[in-house]
């Protein structure tokens, strides 16, 4: 499958050129197949293709946000947004879940505001849990703009598993998303359960790059990153075929 390309930003800016000074947003062309007017994307901003440009020789240093679901019920989860979330209780997700990253000293909170001041796009997310039914759950990434237009764009992790692919409870979901201050992903937590959502940068925006000597280029490109799920092999635990060495 090809990498989903979700540049929701671009499709805002759009919608901005194309009706500066109308009042409205209802039943033009821009518009159709979108519900209620404001959610849902246009599909020539959710183009296949996996862009442009050589990749940059730098691995990326992925994120890491932790779920855990603490209650016998399924929750709400909401990452990043931190201009709508980031003074919310529990920055938006729902009383019962606990946000990690796993990473020593550097908390959500952390992450939700540096995800503001250096936003990134994402080449890859990897979601992993011993309950292989929540990576399951559709991840619904929306961008709200402070003039209140907004788009909200589903993306099934389901559509992305290899039919060789071994490995359950982990899938690695090809998208590029743009996460800042004003977009979100909101999804289901089921109950008592505990997933990990990976995000590799395609690239990161830190404008103190331009104060470095980088020849003023605040941008930050990385490569694909070097991850495999196991695949076209048989587990130890599968018997071995009869009369065969290969397996």
């Amino acid at each position: 499958m090809k990498k989903l390309n979700l540049n929701i930003n671009e499709y805002l800016s759009q919608v901005d050129n194309a009706y500066s000074g109308a009042n409205g947003i209802y039943g033009d062309p821009l518009y159709s197949g979108m519900v209620g007017g404001t959610q849902g994307m246009n599909d020539m901003y959710f183009s296949g293709a996996n862009g442009a440009g050589a990749s940059a020789p730098t691995p990326p240093s992925p994120y890491r946000v932790t779920v855990f679901n603490s209650t016998d019920g399924d929750l709400e989860a909401v990452l990043f947004g931190f201009n709508k979330y980031g003074n919310a209780s529990n920055f938006g997700s729902a009383a019962g879940l606990a946000l990690t990253t796993g990473f020593t000293g550097v908390d959500y909170a952390q992450l939700l505001r540096q995800s503001a001041t250096e936003p990134f796009e994402t080449s890859l997310v990897r979601v992993r849990s011993s309950n292989s039914s929540q990576i399951l759950e559709t991840l619904n990434i929306t961008t709200i703009d402070a003039n209140g237009k907004q788009c909200t764009a589903p993306v099934s992790p389901e559509d992305y598993f290899s039919a060789a692919q071994f490995q359950a409870g982990i899938v690695d979901v090809e998208v590029a998303m743009t996460l800042n201050g004003s977009t979100f992903i909101t999804t289901t937590i089921l109950a008592l359960a505990r997933v990990t959502y990976t995000f590799f940068p395609a690239e990161v925006v830190n404008t103190t790059r331009a104060l470095r000597g980088f020849s003023g280029n605040p941008v930050k490109q990385f490569s694909a990153p070097q991850v495999k799920i196991l695949a076209n092999q048989r587990p130890a635990s599968y018997p071995a075929l009869p009369n065969s060495s290969n397996y």
